[in-house]
């Protein structure tokens, strides 16, 4: 009987851990070090790489699915939220800084 008092515990942390795995996926951005050393269509490329992730992890974010049985699902799913949003806020940071970037060197 034990084990099945267990189920919804162990769903609820497979769907976490399978939910943020998902949020370090193309992460291999370059760092604001290196942007001096960048030319123009490299900053562009930035700028659109940072433009898709921001895209991707706003879908992410909305399209969380946690079933409403699971114990501690809404906060579960409240945390993730919190994670996407606050991915978007660094990238949109990224992205401000490449803009800036490419705008004093870039016609």
């Amino acid at each position: 009987m034990s084990s099945l008092s267990c189920g919804p515990l162990w769903i609820a942390l497979v769907v976490t851990v399978a939910l943020t795995g998902c949020g370090s996926l193309g992460s291999s951005r370059s760092h604001s070090a290196n942007y001096q050393a960048m030319n123009c269509i490299e900053l562009n490329n930035g700028i659109a790489d940072t433009a898709n992730g921001i895209g991707r992890a706003a879908i992410t974010r909305e399209n969380i699915n946690v079933p409403f049985w699971i114990p501690g699902g809404a906060r579960a799913k409240t945390r993730l939220q919190d994670r996407q949003t606050a991915r978007i806020e660094r990238l949109r940071q990224e992205q401000a800084v490449l803009k800036a970037a490419r705008a004093g060197r870039c016609p």
